[in-house]
């Protein structure tokens, strides 16, 4: 159901950040999503290859009032059901919602170590484009339909992820509610607006990140990839733990690069030698970077689940 724009005095857990640019019922009117619409969580044991007892979550659909406590007890289902249990990552297929509740599940996503997938932005896709849900999403009931987008408040949880793949659609938030003056209007803006900064600040994203979802009108989208914005990669503490702990990589790539465009010839012993090195090294490095991974994600859940 449908009401004209107007202020909202609740708390932030009821502030649409819903994508009108995307979907044509979100115009120029703002709405709230239905509980009928709310998201949908799945969960899957062992994707590709990965060890039996490793998980993934998925979200499907708008956020809406209770997901935050949905995706809350799968999590704590999932742990309790073996102590060995780990989940892994969260993939994210949601146009948006309510802000609060996108603020809560992101909180659980960082305190549990995941990393998290969207979908792919590809503009110059002639077919099927821009959005596209590969990999895990192809086996999902959703896949390529109007799910097949992380925007608005969706990006607030992948900008909770410890790692972070896929593409977001960002806009500032708008507010839903009772007709007010614009002095009120005003403020209750201001206030919603600090507490999603608040907590984007909370969760190391890039000032210029924060700055690019404030400047784009609420019903205009700026979209974040992951290709462009390199920073976005990892949260920066985790990626300087990384550092410390594994090293630098190595300039493995540039060295073969290099060697392709030098010699068009047979290597030489040294060259071979170089190559068997530098792979050595590079298979040393990401594996540590796997295991510590692993190691932040199965301390953090014990933390978790003590807690309970």
């Amino acid at each position: 159901m449908t009401r004209l724009a107007t202020l909202d005095t609740r708390p932030t857990s009821q502030l649409s950040f819903g994508m009108r640019r995307i979907f044509a019922f979100i115009a120029a009117t703002a709405i709230s999503f239905s509980t009928a619409n709310s998201a949908e969580i799945h969960s899957y044991r062992g994707q590709f290859g990965a060890p039996f007892n490793s998980f993934s979550i998925e979200i499907v659909g708008p956020l809406e009032r209770g997901d935050s406590e949905k995706f809350q007890n799968e999590i704590i289902r999932i742990l309790r059901e073996d102590q060995r249990n780990v989940i892994r990552s969260l993939s994210l297929l949601s146009p948006g919602g309510l802000v609060g509740e996108a603020i809560s599940i992101g909180e659980l996503v960082r305190a549990l170590g995941l990393t998290v997938t969207a979908p792919s932005y590809w503009p110059e896709e002639p077919e099927g484009g821009p959005w596209f849900c590969l990999g895990a999403f192809e086996q999902d009931p959703f896949f390529k339909n109007d799910n097949c987008i992380c925007a608005s408040a969706c990006a607030l949880v992948w900008l909770s992820g410890i790692s972070r793949t896929g593409s977001v659609a960002v806009h500032h938030h708008f507010l839903l509610g009772s007709q007010s003056d614009y002095k009120e209007f005003s403020e209750a803006l201001a206030t919603s607006r600090a507490d999603i900064e608040r907590f984007l600040r909370k969760m190391n994203v890039p000032i210029s990140t924060i700055e690019a979802i404030f400047s784009t009108e609420s019903n205009k989208s700026t979209v974040l990839d992951i290709e462009k914005f390199k920073n976005l990669l990892r949260d920066s503490v985790f990626s300087e733990f990384l550092i410390a702990r594994c090293g630098m990589a190595s300039d493995y790539p540039l060295y073969l690069q290099s060697f392709a465009l030098r010699t068009k010839e047979r290597p030489t012993a040294r060259d071979v030698e170089m190559v068997e090195r530098l792979e050595a090294e590079m298979g040393d490095f990401r594996e540590c970077r796997s295991d510590t991974l692993l190691e932040i994600q199965r301390q953090a859940q014990q933390d978790f689940l003590l807690g309970r």
